[in-house]
């Protein structure tokens, strides 16, 4: 018994007194040249790596004897015998260029290039490499890092500050890393439990949580759609050789297996293809690896390149992802940047059953711990090392982080941020932070502050948000807004408050109450600042307002499920209001003669009388195979492509208050956007409602449908471009309508010359609606990505019982706030 114990703490000793050995060193090619992010592993353990961007690696390993296999794109694999002991021990590893064989294959005069055979046995195996995986997981390892080489002072009236302390041009802004687990299975399930995710500078940030695992299988490469919406072909797609050239440079042995090795470039530029080479294995035609780039030419966007590493490693009888490697720069604004996205995966379980606890409506699943971890931990799980200016920059990062607790630098950073800028106080509103109160005030723009209508004259409208963000998700809001009618003496001022709460899904209720200007239509179609410029010019006042003491309580629920909640009450004492006896025009008095009665003309011969309305209503909004992401503290939605279902009901309660409305009214709506790759994209809105009963209807609480006769686009796929505003008011027991556009997304301006080089995209689309005493529909064309804020569209109305105004809408993407309302 003494002789056992005894030999049970010889052996307990000896294990804790065994040290794991440093392994270190550098993977270059044959001329010298640095290779970064070569994959490593040890044969029969459970150790992969990748080295960094300098081509350095380093592990930790017991003593004994192993084998290191080294792979890089476009080099041999390596295998490496080391004898491991208990001294660090330090390698240089070169690596050679494949040598391509071709002795095998010769191209005859006018034959058809080895190439085209490989690639068509590639193809035709396509689709069975991608089914035959029907599940798999792995560990992933994912690395960010962007870097500025170079950058404007100042943009858009703001000076340019990243607050790190540092003013050089050339540095990292952003550095992240993140573990975790990748769960897929066919269809299209997957799931992504973060175990650790590190952000520089962000002690509670949360990375790049999601592995990018780009498959070439598919006939559409999917990248974010900011590159490109369309997507972009694989080179071994089923209409590849409609689209590329290719060119057989030879074959090569690796591990046992041949490997062909092409050449791809595109037939035709301003096509989404990839220009590059791909190598496909003989017998098999699986990937064997690949290095792709895209370009401007490829009808990439945002970035001026990008480039795709892949390297395959055998797992299985599986040829799997091994790691990926995305280089980009990119040059907008005068911002200048460049950077990588590298992934690491290990540890494959490949068609095993997952059984049911696994996927499920959380897509991604942050560790309460995820972004907690020690640096001990990052250092003894990291699979490769770090640049010395990467830990530069999580060392300095970090100890800013610090630094910005400090009240006196809270203090002087919101100073600096602070400041008023012309650009801000004109068009685009001023933001005040007082980070160590959690408080931010929201100022609108003078442009906004100041307009004019036939009713009020001259009007002064000043306004500003104040958030306050509590603990964990919660924040409380509050807008107070004042109003005063320059020429007709009206003082107007209101507030809306609002409060957000909810551990896990967000919910919210909020408050308004005070005396309001309103337009007959509630949801605001015609923008204060059009109004103006279309009133002082053209003597067309499309603003119709009336004034309303009032409150209003809304409160929404996000019940799980893709489920969404809405109630709301409203009260409104309804005050009419008529045009000025005397009004100014800038542009003479000729144009008084178009000036119209400050009421729905379409659809009243007179003006609303006073009356006191008393409405609730109840909306319920439902998104079939909602996904969530779900952090320690918190769950948020991630939009989909299912349709959303919209169910609204709206009453008003007779007698309540003294209100003089009774009605019920209700519609139902689908809507959806569908991205059909190359094909283009498609967006549409189908409604249909009406009023059960109609005893006693106003003007404000008709089925009101947004026209529009100013130059501005309205809210595309759900207004009318060319009706007048109120042409479609009603109160009719149904309506049918339908919205739609489709977006070519380049499928047929990068065929015309001009057009491609600008990346711009055809739009076509119409909108319809149907109902017992009028119909209505419109048709228009038009072209999007203008400098990548405009679009201009062609509408064209059908004439029944309404009188369209044809012509140009132009639409600007939302880079000031000039045309938000309350």
């Amino acid at each position: 018994m003494l002789k056992k114990y005894l030999l049970s703490v010889i052996l307990l000793v000896s294990f804790f007194s065994s040290k794991a050995t440093l392994v270190k060193g550098l993977v270059f090619g044959e001329k010298g040249e640095i290779l970064p992010f070569t994959s490593i592993s040890v044969k029969d353990q459970n150790i992969n790596i990748i080295s960094n961007e300098r081509g350095e690696f380093s592990f930790q390993i017991m003593p004994g004897e192993y084998f290191l296999l080294f792979m890089h794109v476009g080099y041999k694999t390596k295998t490496f015998p080391i004898s491991i002991t208990d001294q660090d021990t330090s390698l240089q590893i070169r690596l050679e260029l494949n040598s391509y064989f071709l002795s095998e294959v010769k191209v005859r005069p006018g034959g058809e290039d080895p190439a085209f055979e490989i690639i068509r046995n590639a193809i035709r195996a396509r689709k069975k490499h991608h089914n035959a995986i029907s599940s798999f997981s792995c560990n992933s390892y994912i690395k960010g890092l962007v870097r500025t080489g170079n950058y404007p002072a100042t943009f858009m009236g703001q000076k340019i500050d990243f607050e790190d302390g540092d003013t050089s041009k050339k540095k990292i802004i952003f550095l992240s890393e993140t573990i975790a687990d990748f769960y897929f299975k066919k269809p299209n399930y997957t799931k992504v439990n973060v175990t650790s995710t590190k952000v520089s500078g962000q002690t509670n940030g949360f990375g790049l949580s999601t592995p990018s695992l780009i498959s070439f299988y598919e006939n559409t490469v999917k990248l974010p759609s900011i590159f490109n919406p369309r997507g972009f072909l694989s080179p071994i797609a089923d209409a590849a050789f409609t689209f590329y050239n290719y060119q057989y440079l030879g074959a090569f042995e690796d591990d046992g297996v041949w490997v062909n090795k092409i050449k791809v470039w595109p037939k035709r530029k301003w096509e989404p293809l990839f220009t590059g080479y791909i190598q496909i294995i003989e017998d098999s035609w699986n990937i064997h690896s690949l290095d792709l780039t895209l370009s401007k030419d490829s009808q990439l966007e945002i970035a001026n390149h990008l480039s795709i590493k892949q390297q395959m490693a055998k797992k299985n009888s599986f040829w799997m992802l091994d790691n990926q490697s995305i280089y980009l720069d990119a040059s907008l604004f005068g911002f200048e940047v460049s950077g990588y996205f590298t992934s690491l995966f290990s540890d494959y379980r490949i068609n095993i059953d997952f059984g049911k606890d696994i996927f499920n409506d959380v897509i991604i699943k942050y560790d309460s711990l995820s972004n907690k971890r020690t640096e001990q931990f990052w250092n003894d799980l990291r699979p490769l090392p770090l640049l010395m200016e990467e830990k530069a920059d999580y060392l300095k990062k970090d100890s800013l982080e610090i630094k910005k607790r400090d009240p006196v630098y809270i203090d002087s950073l919101d100073r600096i941020q602070n400041r008023i800028s012309f650009f801000g106080l004109i068009f685009n509103g001023e933001t005040l932070i007082k980070r160590k109160k959690s408080e931010t005030i929201q100022l609108d723009p003078l442009l906004e502050s100041i307009s004019y209508n036939t009713v009020e004259g001259w009007s002064l409208q000043i306004s500003g948000l104040y958030n306050k963000q509590m603990r964990g998700s919660k924040s409380y809001s509050f807008t107070p807004v004042l109003r005063y009618g320059i020429n007709n003496g009206h003082f107007n001022a209101f507030v809306n408050s609002r409060y957000q709460y909810g551990r896990k899904h967000i919910n919210s209720f909020g408050i308004s109450i005070g005396k309001k200007v309103f337009q007959f239509n509630n949801a605001n179609p015609v923008s204060r600042l059009m109004n103006t410029f279309s009133t002082q010019l053209e003597g067309k006042n499309y603003l119709k307002i009336y004034e309303a003491q009032f409150f209003d309580f809304d409160f929404s629920n996000d019940l799980g499920k893709g489920i969404d909640l809405e109630m709301g009450f409203s009260f409104q004492n309804r005050i009419p209001l008529h045009n000025l006896s005397q009004i100014n025009l800038w542009s003479g008095q000729d144009n008084l003669k178009n000036i119209t009665a400050n009421y729905p003309t379409e659809i009243s011969s007179d003006n609303m009388k006073a009356n006191i309305a008393s409405v609730w209503n109840l909306k319920l909004k439902y998104r079939p195979r909602s996904r969530y992401i779900e952090f320690p503290d918190q769950i948020i939605r991630s939009n989909g492509n299912a349709p959303t279902f919209t169910f609204n009901y709206i009453q008003g309660i007779p007698k309540l208050f003294n209100s003089e409305s009774s009605f019920a009214k209700w519609n139902f709506s689908i809507a959806q956007e569908l991205n059909f790759k190359f094909a283009g994209e498609l967006k549409y809105l189908i409604e249909t409602g009406g009023f059960f009963s109609n005893k006693s209807v106003f003007i404000p609480d008709y089925n009101h449908f947004a026209g529009n006769l100013t130059r501005k686009a309205m809210p595309y796929v759900q207004s009318f471009q060319v009706a007048p505003f109120y042409a479609l008011s009603s109160q009719d027991r149904w309506f049918n309508s339908i919205f739609f556009e489709y977006s070519f997304n380049g499928m047929l301006t990068n065929k015309i010359p001009v057009l491609r080089r600008l990346n711009l995209r055809l739009i076509t689309g119409s909108n319809m609606i149907f109902m017992p005493q009028k119909n209505y529909a419109e048709f228009f064309i038009g072209m999007d990505n203008i400098f990548k804020l405009f679009r201009v569209d062609y509408v064209w109305g059908i004439k029944s019982k309404i009188q369209p105004i044809n012509g140009i809408k132009i639409g600007i993407k939302g880079f000031t706030r000039l045309f938000t309302e309350y």
